[in-house]
């Protein structure tokens, strides 16, 4: 049985015993409490129809019981927001376990509060990995479009609140657990979750108390299979019979071919502890604790075969000129790969408020809040090489003679075809067979990074609301509320680069005599246990070779410096690869690698990672707001009710920055040419004879700006279940802090003679700017509102938003003076320095039809269905997106590329969901589609514009109550196994890139409550 049918079956089981019910218990559930989907939705719709502004939401009636396993994927089935299940947008091949990325009305400026309060990851201290939340442990989320003055500010998407329980919304005693268990199908793996939630209130002499303490256990696992080929137009050529064709290749040097898996597995725990004391109705204390601990890891591995870029006669094109595969000619496969990450996030936060209603018309809310987040990250890497006859090597003596190192390698001449929905890739037995010699199989290289993020706040604020008698303040104005909120935030940025050099043999070392004497292949006896003959299984029912490739479990949750012991036989003579930690072993002696400050105090941001080095950022918000809440019985003459709120939020930022330095590369590159008067003068200029070298130029910096961000909501109530509702506000987004680093590093543009190349542009840079501002918006809302029943509504939304100060790069000329410091001479140089500047306008605008109904006016058992529709359609104009790394070329270039759209914007999503509540039964079949979108303007390794064609996804669940406290159900996911594909190239032309296969699962789940 194939795992698309395994699911099925799973969820169809357990749907017919629970549509069984009636016949058995109809007599006696005439009269019921409204639980399960029907609640949530009841909750969700009263949400947002008694809000003061825009806003949807997601509630869990039900202890643990969000609709979704995440809660990004539950997000998505909101109107306007849509989902990305990519951990990095610039690195797309590699999926995500769960989704991660939250885009609302497209844009990915999204900013998340738990329970109104600030909430970030330390891989930034701006933004929130989703993946690092507990679904378990939330009440609901609130997903606000057009936040009102009262709002902390930070999104211009939007922002999502993440609400939590709180014992005194309990009537007494709840005590509540959920347990399941998921088996992936791809992972061939079953994983647990526990979740266990006990709140109660008593009452004493001294008042009501109330505690509350949540705790959830988690494992999850998830594969994913993908098979890409680099820029599959990369080079133009000229097919027979005249006509234009194009092949892959890359203007930076040889593309590939890929194939690989990767296993991911996060364990996660979470707490939620809550206190609350009235000792009377005039006052409320409330103390809370979240802390979550999450530690994925994942294990790569992957086949490659490098493509040249050269044209064969065995290929074959589309009618277009697009190459489709053939049969490749005796090509590299190099750079198969072992690759494991582990993480370590940690996230806490601590929150005392109290409530205080000194007489009826007042009340007065003090909060507190310290929250923090770690995150460290380990990444190893080793790579082999299978033999290939047309490496060649210059003898010792460099005389300009050249050998080929393996005269009698093995041929491959495997077959692709890349017409049909999904590649196909063809070996023969002898050519697999060739490759599962060890012989055949040497070790090239090995690359290791690491992290060490962290970033904490303290906030506090205070908020007053007056209500006026009677009628109000000149019979319109029923409430005042005013506040102000301080906020003290740390974020300390700690990252390598990739360190990326030569274990055994890779094509570009030259000058040895004999080079085959001096290659480590895969059956050396020092890894006899740690190697393995890798089995791909079938991606996408291709029968691919097995290959020779280091264990994952041998380098998984190892010190780099291990990985180091492991490999130093495999090394060779000849091998430079050295780990960060073990390049500062006097100062990383005794400590673990990843949180040894001297392997980041000896990085810099370069073109592998802009966040290289140690990036100390903080910063200090004041915040204060006036809010007024009108209402009235009539609009201008009209026997139309109205009210809404007027306010204007104040903010002022002060940003403080590290010391600011210049990065002097080194120029000891040599120089063969007649003339070398233009290196030597470089060579003088970086000091340190040539070395260079990081020298400090500026003391720390502030960058301080004010922003006043007013906003108005309106709504009209023209029956009691039709409503009109407009709003209007400002809104900011603070740049990242990568990009307001205080750093220059410089760039010589040599040629291979040493000379300099550019004659217009021969020194250039990257840097960062700490002058940056926030970009702006201004926000327009308007929708017509249909509530018919309390599961019941029609509504449609209207909403533009204009845009100004976009994240986007420019280069202009700058004079560097030279490296004095080091012993640098000479006279000043002018760099072309690419720099994020604040420029660019643009517009954001669409609409959202959305619609849900159970249909009880059918008959009996037909009573129960249920139906839910969303549609959003999203425009946009001008703007563009933000260069992540300036210190990379290709980054800077793709950018610039006319036509490219906003990043992670489709144009179209939709849901659609059958639901049925009756008996006992929730059923929910839920489809999700969102239409092509640019994941990334850059991606990693394609140095070109990546996008995600049109996906949907059908995910179903099945639960039925029995004995009043008991709840079993199943939930599956990715029903029909949907093939995620990727494009790659510029905005007319973009061919298919990769096919990507991630699991199906199916959870059993066993809820109770008491």
């Amino acid at each position: 049985m194939n795992r698309k049918n395994l699911l099925f079956c799973g969820v169809s089981a357990l749907s017919i015993v629970a549509l069984s019910g009636p016949s058995l218990a109809q007599e006696m559930m005439e009269t019921v409490t409204v639980t399960g989907i029907r609640a949530s939705l009841q909750s969700a719709q009263a949400i947002k129809q008694k809000s003061d502004q825009v806003v949807d939401s997601i509630t869990a009636v039900d202890i643990g019981a969000l609709p979704d396993r995440s809660v990004a994927e539950a997000l998505q089935r909101v109107p306007g927001v849509q989902l990305t299940r990519t951990d990095s947008l610039r690195d797309p091949i590699r999926f995500g376990g769960t989704g991660n990325g939250v885009f609302i009305r497209g844009l990915a400026w999204v900013s998340a509060l738990t329970n109104g309060r600030d909430t970030f990851s330390a891989a930034n201290g701006r933004t929130l990995s989703f993946a690092d939340i507990s679904a378990n442990l939330m009440a609901g989320v609130d997903v606000y479009k057009n936040p009102d003055a009262k709002m902390i500010e930070g999104g211009v998407g939007g922002i999502v609140d993440l609400r939590t329980r709180k014992p005194f919304d309990q009537d007494g005693l709840k005590i509540a657990a959920s347990a399941d268990v998921t088996y992936g199908a791809l992972a061939d793996a079953a994983t647990p979750s526990v979740n266990v939630l006990v709140s109660d209130r008593w009452e004493t002499k001294i008042g009501e108390f109330g505690a509350l303490l949540s705790v959830d256990y988690q494992v999850q696992k998830n594969r994913t299979s993908s098979w890409s080929v680099g820029e599959p137009y990369g080079a133009e050529v000229t097919l027979p019979g005249g006509k234009k064709g194009y092949i892959p290749a890359s203007t930076l040097g040889n593309e590939t071919l890929d194939w690989r898996t990767i296993d991911w597995t996060q364990s996660r725990t979470a707490f939620d502890a809550t206190l609350q004391y009235r000792p009377n109705e005039k006052l409320e204390i409330t103390l809370t604790g979240i802390y979550s601990k999450a530690e994925p890891h994942e294990g790569e591995y992957k086949g490659s075969i490098l493509l040249p870029g050269t044209y064969s006669s065995g290929y074959t094109f589309a009618s277009d000129g697009t190459w489709t595969g053939g049969t490749l000619p005796n090509l590299e496969m190099r750079g198969n790969d072992t690759r494991v990450g582990e993480h370590h996030n940690t996230n806490a936060d601590y929150s005392l408020n109290v409530k205080y209603t000194p007489i009826d018309a007042l009340e007065i809310t003090a909060d507190l809040q310290y929250a923090e987040s770690r995150a460290y990250t380990r990444s190893m890497s080793v790579y082999m090489n299978a033999i290939y006859n047309g490496w060649t090597s210059q003898n010792s003596s460099w005389n300009g003679v050249f050998y080929t190192v393996f005269p009698n390698a093995p041929v491959y001449n495997p077959v692709v075809n890349l017409t049909g929905h999904t590649p196909v890739m063809t070996y023969t037995d002898a050519e697999k067979a060739n490759l599962a010699n060890p012989k055949n199989n040497a070790f090239g290289a090995a690359m290791d990074h690491l992290e060490n993020n962290y970033a904490h706040n303290w906030a506090g604020r205070i908020d007053a609301t007056y209500k006026f008698p009677g009628n109000g303040l000149f019979g319109v104005v029923k409430s005042l509320e005013a506040g102000y909120r301080r906020e003290d935030k740390v974020a300390i940025t700690r990252q390598t680069g990739y360190n990326w050099n030569p274990l055994s043999y890779e094509p570009w070392f030259g000058g040895q005599d004999v080079m085959a004497n001096h290659v480590k292949f895969a059956d050396d006896a020092s890894m006899k246990d740690h190697m393995t003959l890798r089995s791909f299984g079938s991606i996408f029912d291709n029968s691919l070779p097995d290959l020779w490739l280091v264990k994952a479990s041998s380098l998984q949750g190892k010190d780099t410096r291990d990985s180091a012991k492991l490999l130093a036989t495999v090394k060779g003579d000849l091998g430079s690869w050295v780990p960060y930690a073990d390049q500062h072993s006097a100062a990383c002696k005794g400590i673990v690698d990843y949180k040894c400050q001297a392997v980041y105090e000896a990085s810099d941001p370069k073109s592998d990672n802009v966040s290289g080095g140690i990036n100390h950022q903080g910063e200090i918000t004041h915040a204060g707001y006036i809010s007024a809440n009108f209402a009235h019985d009539t609009f201008l003459g009209a026997d139309v009710p109205i009210d809404g709120n007027i306010g204007v939020r104040f903010v002022a930022t002060e940003d403080s920055v590290g010391a600011g330095y210049v990065f002097y590369p080194s120029s000891n590159g040599g120089c063969w040419v007649a003339d070398c008067s233009g290196y030597n003068a470089t060579n003088a200029f970086v000091g340190n004879s040539g070395a260079g070298g990081t020298v400090v130029t500026t003391a720390p910096s502030k960058n301080t700006y004010f922003n006043v961000l007013p906003s108005f909501n309106f709504r009209a109530h023209l029956s009691d279940q039709l409503q009109f509702r407009t709003g209007y506000s400002q809104a900011i987004v603070r740049p990242d802090f990568s990009f307001t680093q205080n750093y220059t590093s410089l760039v010589f543009n040599y040629d291979s003679t040493g000379g300099l190349y550019r004659a217009d542009q021969p020194f250039t840079a990257g840097g960062g700017n700490p002058n940056l501002k926030p970009m702006k918006a201004q926000q327009y809302d308007a929708s017509l509102e249909y509530y018919f029943s309390s599961t019941g509504s029609l509504t449609f939304a209207i909403f533009h938003k204009t845009l100004a100060g976009y994240f986007l790069t420019e280069t202009n000329p700058e004079t560097i003076a030279p490296n004095t410091a080091a012993g640098g001479s000479g006279a000043p140089l002018t760099f072309y320095v690419t720099r994020t500047q604040n420029g660019g306008k643009g517009s954001v605008e669409g609409f959202e039809l959305a619609y849900q109904q159970f249909f009880d006016m059918l008959p009996g058992a037909w009573s129960g269905l249920g139906l839910q529709v969303n549609y959003t359609k999203i425009y946009n104009h001008g703007g563009g997106n933000a260069v992540q790394n300036v210190n990379e070329a290709a980054q800077v270039s793709n950018h610039s590329i006319t036509g490219l759209p906003i990043e992670g914007m489709s144009n179209d999503s939709a849901n659609l969901a059958l639901l049925y509540a009756k008996y006992g039964v929730d059923f929910r079949l839920a489809y999700n589609w969102r239409s092509k979108y640019l994941m990334t303007s850059s991606a990693a390794n394609a140095n070109a514009p990546i996008w995600q064609e049109n996906y949907g996804q059908l995910d179903a669940s099945v639960f039925y109550d029995f004995l009043d406290h008991y709840k079993v159900g199943v939930q599956a996911t990715n029903l029909m196994n949907a093939t995620t594909v990727l494009d790659v190239g510029n905005t007319n032309y973009h061919p298919r890139y990769d096919w990507i296969d991630t699991d199906q699962k199916i959870s059993l789940i066993f809820r109770a409550n008491w």
